[in-house]
């Protein structure tokens, strides 16, 4: 019995050892098995965490939307380029901030609608204010379900971009276009000349004439009878031709000295001149920029020259100096032409002096003035401070390089709203 008994213990101890084992064995496997669990959980976050932390680098809005359309979620761009918040955001559709888009949940036929409308999409900030963008949308499934991605890029750079460089495309074609018209003018005034010298030489030559034919008229009247010079006088109107004819030929001299003067400095003006600089007369510059100019300021104001008569030569090119002053003189007479409902005819006044080292010109006018703020930006390429279509913002940046960089010289501006401004330039001797 006793045998029978620690047979018996045996066994039971034999038993419990080996479920004493398969626990630990358990234990073990359950352990490791948690731990599995636990790295795959941190691996998840981690990847959560890094997706997360791309999705907020992103340079681009990210939203997601469930299948109705309703904001999920954001990353950190959409906050600062839609000015809203995830918190503000959520529950909110996403054609609140893509209007082009309202009702549209299938990300294909968005994606159409997106690639149809190209630089005519705009997005709606949180204040109500737009911008261009451009949109990629696509389906995706998440554990609540279908749900769809915008990625939404702001493109309002680019398209300024692009509208300045078609500006300056239509500059360029219209400044080849002057260029083709000004070589033309240039030969039409050099053809022209010859015909008007010889039109001069004979008008001087009938008034030489007809001073002639006076004297010899006014013997063989003083021979006839009294009577008959009346009549044959009073016939002829004789007394209205002895007195309009001298004035006729005198103004018609006087035309012909205008159209000659013009013809002159429109050949001086197109002349391509030569690369290097030269010794020019900046007077002479002047006044050729004032006569082929007038008919921009005829009409709104009076030109007066206030040239000294001490100026040197100044190493110089010469058609840059001419695209200075005519762009000065331009954008004088758009001045007054503004402010001219109120004050009426304008004036602009050129000044040319002779100082130390150089000479000075400074173009005045009576037009609408120069803001403080505005004469700070009023040399910078693409500011302007005319009306749209009106100004490109290039003329007076081209005047800043071509006198500053070209001619080593010095530009600013002096300016009282409303009362005018004077643009004045120094050029070394």
């Amino acid at each position: 019995m006793s045998e029978q008994l620690q047979t018996l213990f045996e066994r039971e101890q034999q038993a419990r050892k080996q479920a004493e084992q398969q626990l630990e064995e358990m234990t073990k496997r359950l352990s490791e098995a948690s731990q599995a669990f636990e790295e795959s959980h941190r691996g998840e976050k981690r990847a959560a965490e890094q997706l997360r932390a791309i999705l907020e680098q992103i340079p681009n809005v990210v939203i997601t939307a469930d299948h109705t359309g309703e904001i999920r979620t954001i990353n950190y761009q959409a906050r600062g380029t839609l000015g809203t918040t995830p918190k503000l955001a959520r529950g909110r559709k996403g054609w609140d901030f893509l209007p082009a888009f309202a009702g549209i949940v299938d990300a294909d036929e968005a994606q159409h609608h997106a690639d149809t409308a190209r630089e005519d999409l705009l997005a709606r900030r949180s204040d109500g204010t737009e911008f261009p963008c451009e949109v990629h949308v696509a389906n995706f499934s998440s554990v609540e379900g279908p749900a769809t991605i915008w990625t939404v890029r702001d493109i309002s750079r680019r398209v300024i971009a692009e509208k300045r460089r078609r500006t300056l495309e239509t500059e360029l074609r219209q400044a080849q276009k002057l260029e083709a018209l000004g070589t033309m003018a240039g030969g039409i005034a050099h053809e022209m000349s010859t015909p008007i010298q010889f039109i001069t030489d004979n008008v001087n030559f009938l008034r030489s004439a007809f001073t002639d034919i006076l004297s010899a008229l006014k013997e063989y009247r003083a021979l006839l009878p009294a009577e008959d010079d009346v009549r044959i006088a009073e016939a002829c109107d004789l007394d209205y031709l002895v007195s309009e004819i001298p004035q006729a030929t005198a103004q018609s001299l006087e035309g012909l000295t205008r159209v000659t003067e013009i013809l002159l400095a429109v050949k001086r003006f197109s002349h391509p001149g030569t690369p290097s600089k030269e010794a020019n007369d900046l007077n002479q510059i002047v006044k050729t920029t004032a006569i082929v100019s007038k008919n921009q300021w005829k009409y709104v104001a009076d030109l007066e020259m206030d040239l000294g008569d001490d100026l040197p030569m100044v190493e110089s090119n010469a058609g840059e100096l001419n695209q200075v002053l005519l762009n000065l003189i331009v954008n004088a007479a758009h001045a007054i032409e503004d402010l001219r409902a109120k004050n009426g005819r304008g004036k602009i006044t050129i000044k040319t002096r002779r100082i130390d080292g150089g000479v000075e010109c400074a173009v005045s006018d009576t037009g609408v003035g120069i803001s403080k703020s505005e004469q700070e930006k009023i040399f910078d390429l693409f500011f302007t401070t005319k009306v749209p279509g009106r100004g490109t913002g290039q003329g007076l940046a081209l005047v800043h390089t071509l006198i500053t960089r070209s001619h080593g010289g010095r530009l600013w501006v002096e300016s009282t709203p409303e009362q005018g401004a004077t643009f004045t330039f120094t050029l070394p001797a």
